[in-house]
């Protein structure tokens, strides 16, 4: 039981540090591109706020709503 335990606990840690690291290996264009889709996502034009799709890539983004997908 205990090394159960152990084992979700290292694993949750893992996730959760997991968003950290890949922030850090971003590109200062691809960072710049996040933050335009979080600041229009979350903006007036989403008063719930909205699931972000971004292609770095291509550099462009979606803002999806629930209803998006129906």
């Amino acid at each position: 039981m205990v090394k159960r335990v152990s084992i979700l606990a290292i694993a949750a840690a893992a996730l959760l540090a997991a968003p950290a690291d890949v922030q850090a290996k971003r590109t200062a264009k691809d960072k710049a591109l996040y933050e335009k889709a979080l600041k229009e996502c979350n903006g007036p034009a989403y008063p719930g706020g909205a699931h972000i799709l971004i292609n770095y890539a291509d550099g462009w983004y979606r803002c999806e709503t629930r209803d998006s997908r129906r």
